[in-house]
């Protein structure tokens, strides 16, 4: 409005020098007064172009002042984004440096991590789709901007590779972790399988001991197979679930085995005490038959075992 008002009366200030000039004009017979009043008119024409030149500095200084507050209003929204985006940049890098080496970071810290990437990608996208389009200061500013933005990525891919060496690292932990159970179980397997694979070459003492043998490396083999399954549940890194997949099948491959196993050397060794445990009924039924037509005598095969004592002993 003031812009206004001292152009209108810069305007008034001009015309009534050309008046002024006209009038003195008219009075060329009075030259002492007309050099004067051209005088006089000369400064004033000095003094109006002086303020002309310094209005249109203003002019020119409102204009920049109006196109900055217009484009920081335009870019006011991106900027509050941005600043929100590098004070969560500097809380992440803090807290990964608690991250502990070997263990995959805490499930909060991964879903941040995605949802700043999301919000950095939304940002770079808005300022590139504005950068068409602008010109001027609004195009300088949306570059310093972008430049900003570049910067920022930068950071937030330092923390997504940390996030990455640690997620791989723990991925490999658990591998190992079944790896290592499985190996053992294989192992266990391969130690029994000659003997449990024949139950019926192996000595009657020998069962007992091959069954418990064979059931421990069956024991083994479930335990690791359930690692292998509880690893596969995991957000695993690529690397580490084609690994998984490899010692699914080995695993189910070792429980199978063993299954099987177990079940040929506890069949035989039930078969064989049931033999046995009918063989030493007979006998003793045979040894207690006394005297004429075969009557049994409990009491007096129980007397000559135990030596007249209360129990028998080997």
């Amino acid at each position: 409005a003031r812009e206004i008002e001292a152009q209108d009366l810069l305007t008034v200030a001009r015309r009534e020098v050309q008046e002024r000039q006209q009038e003195l004009r008219a009075l060329d017979d009075k030259k002492a007064n007309s050099l004067k009043g051209n005088s006089d008119i000369l400064r004033f024409k000095v003094r109006i172009s002086q303020m002309e030149s310094a209005l249109t500095k203003f002019k020119s200084l409102s204009q920049k002042v109006s196109e900055r507050l217009q484009v920081q209003k335009s870019l006011s929204d991106i900027c509050r984004e941005l600043a929100s985006v590098d004070a969560e940049i500097a809380r992440l890098s803090d807290v990964s440096k608690t991250w502990t080496s070997g263990e995959k970071p805490p499930e909060e810290d991964e879903k941040a991590v995605t949802r700043l990437q999301e919000s950095i990608t939304a940002s770079i996208t808005q300022v590139e789709q504005k950068i068409q389009s602008a010109h001027g200061l609004e195009l300088q500013e949306l570059r310093g901007v972008s430049g900003r933005l570049q910067s920022t990525q930068q950071k937030m891919g330092g923390i997504k590779a940390l996030l990455k060496q640690h997620t791989r690292s723990a991925s490999l932990s658990v591998v190992q972790e079944a790896s290592a159970a499985l190996k053992k179980a294989e192992e266990k397997l391969a130690d029994v399988d000659g003997a449990a694979g024949k139950p019926k070459q192996q000595s009657i003492d020998s069962l007992p001991d091959l069954l418990r043998r064979t059931r421990e490396a069956a024991e083994a083999a479930s335990q690791a197979n359930t690692l292998v399954t509880a690893g596969q549940g995991q957000q695993l890194t690529l690397e580490a679930k084609v690994e998984f997949a490899r010692l699914a099948i080995r695993s189910k491959a070792a429980e199978r085995k063993a299954k099987l196993l177990v079940s040929s050397v506890s069949s035989h060794y039930e078969k064989t005490l049931g033999e046995s445990t009918a063989a030493v009924l007979d006998g003793i039924r045979s040894a207690a038959r006394r005297g004429e037509g075969g009557s049994y005598s409990p009491e007096k095969l129980f007397e000559e075992l135990s030596e007249g004592l209360d129990e028998v002993s080997e």
